[in-house]
């Protein structure tokens, strides 16, 4: 969401359907190629729980995607293992 203060309006930046449910975890993050990765991080809780990141671009277009054999609380795109975060 895009909030203007200032003005008080809220606008709705992109709304992607992941084809899932995640009762809880997860994340959101804008990449700075503009692109968006989201991680639903508790798919099908029980025996068989695994978690999903979907990088899309601003038009909803899926560019990448996996799964995991396992819950997973946050995932977060960085560039290396050395830079600071936020790239």
């Amino acid at each position: 969401m895009n909030v203007d203060e200032a003005n008080r309006v809220v606008t709705l930046t992109i709304n992607m359907d992941l084809g899932t449910y995640a009762p809880g975890f997860g994340s959101a993050q804008l990449l700075p190629n503009g692109n968006y990765l989201f991680q639903p991080g508790y798919i099908n809780p029980g025996p068989n729980v695994y978690e999903q990141a979907t990088e899309v671009t601003p038009t909803g277009s899926i560019v990448y995607e996996s799964q995991g054999q396992a819950a997973s609380y946050r995932s977060w795109r960085i560039r290396d293992l050395y830079s600071a975060p936020g790239y």
